[in-house]
């Protein structure tokens, strides 16, 4: 699903992605009860909230961050990255 909103005021932020949120919780709720889940979050698709590392696996993760550890362990290209979904510990 790939879900995209704008709005004008930045004051509206947090009310407009907590909506979103619970669009995307549903969303989830409702593809888990009728068996069709799927915990990959394809990255071009994702939501600024979700956590698409964390859709790899919890093995594929661990070993991303200690790859980032040897080879980038101040974060360099991390910090140079802009946007979302950036490897944190």
């Amino acid at each position: 699903m790939n879900m995209d909103f704008q709005w004008g005021k930045i004051s509206d932020d947090e009310l407009v992605i907590s909506i979103t949120d619970g669009i995307l919780a549903k969303s989830v709720a409702l593809a888990k009860s009728r068996k069709l889940y799927n915990r990959y979050i394809y990255q071009n698709y994702a939501y600024i909230t979700q956590d698409v590392f964390s859709s790899y696996g919890n093995e594929s993760k661990l070993r991303l961050l200690e790859v980032q550890s040897t080879y980038d362990p101040e974060h360099v290209f991390v910090d140079l990255q802009p946007g979302y979904f950036k490897l944190k510990p």
